[in-house]
């Protein structure tokens, strides 16, 4: 991604609307100039957004759930798997990918840190702006969501489908080996991807 002094969200609109919406076709890449880490997180969390939205009323749908039920157990499954070792594993993915100069929230108040994340899976998400939030800890806000977002999801297919979750599984990887190997064509071969 490039980096310009503004996010693409500010300084064309429409085309970040393009970004966000990426009406390509499967097996096609959407490849947008001037997007920034900014844009793409913002891109992320918006998409999280529509992805909880959509696990609700297919839960409501397919298991006959209601949305607060929905949202309790994508609750605590963030919980749990935010004491768990896979957070430190992850924190440490994050840490690698955006290494920063000042401390994040999740390392200086992991409490109000759970709150953030968690804020999305509410009935009544808070909207006031958290003090101290750094693109680390969005970052590492939109890898939990989408990790456990992923595997309810998993899950969800495979009892609508009448298979095993592992067989559902196999084949999400599939599916995303084939995305990543349309991404490794775009890339320089001298770079040694």
């Amino acid at each position: 991604m490039e980096n310009p002094e503004l996010p693409l969200h500010q300084t064309n609109p429409e085309l970040f609307k393009t970004y966000l919406l990426d009406n390509s076709s499967q097996g096609e890449i959407l490849m947008v100039k001037g997007v920034t880490l900014e844009d793409h997180l913002l891109k992320s969390e918006i998409h999280i957004k529509v992805i909880i939205k959509f696990q609700a009323e297919a839960c409501v749908k397919f298991k006959g759930s209601s949305p607060v039920r929905v949202l309790a157990n994508l609750r605590r499954r963030i919980r749990n798997f935010m004491r768990s070792e896979g957070m430190e594993m992850m924190i440490r993915k994050v840490n690698m990918t955006l290494p920063g100069n000042g401390p994040a929230l999740y390392e200086l108040d992991p409490h109000l840190f759970e709150q953030f994340v968690l804020d999305d899976f509410t009935v009544r998400p808070r909207h006031e702006h958290m003090k101290g939030i750094t693109q680390k800890d969005r970052m590492l806000k939109i890898e939990v969501a989408l990790f456990i977002l992923d595997d309810e999801i998993i899950r969800l297919s495979a009892r609508v489908k009448n298979q095993s979750v592992q067989a559902v599984r196999s084949e999400h990887v599939r599916n995303v080996n084939r995305v990543l190997a349309a991404y490794g064509r775009l890339l320089p071969a001298d770079n040694n991807n």
